[in-house]
């Protein structure tokens, strides 16, 4: 009998973000929202050992958080961030996929109606060589595994 093949995890310094109607360079990190779901006790009335059943409740996700270097020329995710407080919301669909060693897409996630929550620029030091960097965190409704 052959051996299995050995499972092959991924890097994690390998991945794209594509976001619906933003021509958007690389980020530096990228941060996933977690899910989490609430939690539901439930006890029958008629039970008399007093056991309390646990059901899934409402589902919530954390925010995305993308991080890349400010670069003159673009302003893309400035511009969104700023138009939530002109009006009108814009949602946005993106997918943070991670590639292989050879450049291909492994793995993809997808999330939905996204809109940007905070915007932050880094600290500003006379004597650090960093570079600067925006981060931008998004609210979402779902992120699913593609």
């Amino acid at each position: 009998m052959p051996a299995p093949n050995p499972e092959v995890f991924l890097g994690s310094g390998r991945f794209l973000v594509n976001i619906d109607g933003l021509a958007v360079s690389s980020f530096l990190s990228v941060v996933l929202a977690e899910g989490e779901a609430d939690v539901i006790e439930y006890r029958q009335g008629t039970d008399p050992s007093q056991h309390t059943f646990k059901l899934p409740g409402r589902i919530r996700y954390s925010s995305v958080t993308l991080v890349r270097g400010v670069s003159k020329q673009q302003r893309d995710l400035y511009d969104w961030w700023s138009s939530v407080a002109t009006g009108p919301l814009q949602r946005r669909n993106l997918s943070i996929i991670a590639l292989d060693d050879s450049g291909q897409q492994a793995v993809r996630w997808n999330v939905f109606s996204a809109w940007p929550r905070l915007y932050r620029v880094s600290l500003f030091e006379a004597e650090s060589d960093a570079i600067l960097c925006e981060t931008l965190e998004l609210a979402c409704e779902r992120v699913e595994r593609a």
